[in-house]
């Protein structure tokens, strides 16, 4: 359906576009209704969605979303933890905003050096390796690596990773909305369309939803340095008409109830034009953390 609804669009650096150069305003993903799979359609414009439903056959879910930002916020008084683990608060010291540490995993470079999962945008933009990070205004370590953001070509991840100072404690398990500790980690696929999902982040705490969708590519996300564009994304919805993430949730490890693998890293959001709040993340954790320079496997 992808494929055919964007059959008269040309290709380029990844980017899908009209032919003379401007930006489609639309992201594209793989939804699903009952056992069939349908067209998931993002964009700001009603007009071209409703060319994608009609090239669709009426297949396809439509969220009018004009903006996808970040979800960082700014710095507050979150108190700081002796234990750092999965879903602290974090930030870059005197930067002024704060997001979420997530799964904790070895460095593939020095199996000594445990790693923060969080976002590249948490850290800052293209953060330079060594910038001290605190978890509740105490430093707890720096910054290993980050993916690097581009704003020309398409990203996979917003990824940065923070190597905990070695004096810290540390906790790896999950605690948070299952039944039991993570049994892995794994990436996302169509049949995860319709599960539940949760993710943890000290700013709401631990938070449910479905995904709604995988494979998004195109997604157009703004930051202070630019807009960027990624691909294989996963979209999701919070329960009960609530949020699955607010801000500071940025970073957060997504993990799958059902099957208890942390699967996505969560990153950026928006409300569409009905009101729904819509949250995305890369839909490929273990390539993130290997992108972080880090091991996707559970620690021990």
């Amino acid at each position: 359906l992808i494929e055919e609804a964007t059959a008269t669009q040309e290709v380029a650096v990844g980017i899908r576009a009209y032919s003379d150069g401007r930006t489609l305003p639309v992201a594209l993903g793989v939804g699903r209704a009952g056992d069939s799979f349908r067209l998931a359609i993002f964009s700001s414009d009603p007009v071209v969605a409703d060319q994608l439903v009609e090239r669709a056959a009426g297949e396809a879910d439509v969220y009018l979303i004009p903006t996808v930002s970040p979800r960082v916020t700014s710095s507050w008084a979150q108190q700081p933890h002796d234990i750092i683990g999965i879903g602290r608060q974090v930030g870059p010291v005197g930067l002024g905003w704060v997001g979420t540490g997530g799964i904790v995993v070895r460095s593939a470079e020095d199996a000594k050096v445990l790693l923060h999962v969080t976002n590249e945008h948490v850290t800052g933009e293209r953060a330079p390796r060594g910038r001290v990070m605190h978890q509740g205004g105490r430093s707890y370590g720096v910054v290993w690596r980050t993916g690097g953001l581009s704003f020309t070509a398409s990203n996979r991840y917003d990824v940065g990773t923070v190597a905990i100072d070695r004096t810290r404690r540390v906790n790896a398990t999950y605690e948070h909305g299952i039944d039991d500790n993570l049994r892995g980690i794994r990436r996302m696929t169509p049949d995860d369309v319709g599960r539940r999902f949760t993710n943890t982040g000290q700013t709401r705490g631990t938070m449910f939803g479905s995904c709604v969708a995988v494979d998004v590519r195109d997604l157009a996300v703004g930051y202070n340095g630019g807009v960027a564009r990624f691909v294989d994304q996963a979209a999701f919805l919070g329960e009960n008409g609530k949020p699955f993430s607010v801000g500071g949730h940025s970073g957060s490890t997504i993990v799958c109830v059902d099957d208890r693998h942390a699967v996505a890293l969560l990153f950026a959001g928006g409300r569409d034009a009905t009101g729904r709040d819509l949250t995305f993340a890369a839909a490929d954790l273990p390539g993130a953390i290997t992108a972080g320079g880090g091991i996707p496997e559970l620690l021990a």
